[in-house]
């Protein structure tokens, strides 16, 4: 949500947090800020993969970033 020039957030994506369990998995996902001054414009999305130990399955994706967690529609 920070200012980052027009740029991704490439090397700054952190997972904070990741939850598996039998009907989901929820993944909360943070980014480090920018260090230095920065302009505002429009700033695009920056891809990050999540590993797992095991196959998704039939499970959900939620987002645990906000309360209640959403499900993350996957493509």
């Amino acid at each position: 949500m920070e200012c980052n020039s027009g740029e991704d957030a490439e090397g700054r994506v952190r997972l904070s947090d990741l939850a598996v369990r039998d009907d989901a998995i929820a993944v909360a996902v943070g980014v480090e800020p920018r260090t230095g001054v920065a302009d505002c414009p429009s700033n695009p999305p920056t891809p990050f993969v999540v590993e797992l130990d095991e196959p998704l399955g039939d499970r959900v994706v939620l987002d645990a970033s906000v309360h209640p967690a959403r499900e993350v529609v996957l493509p």
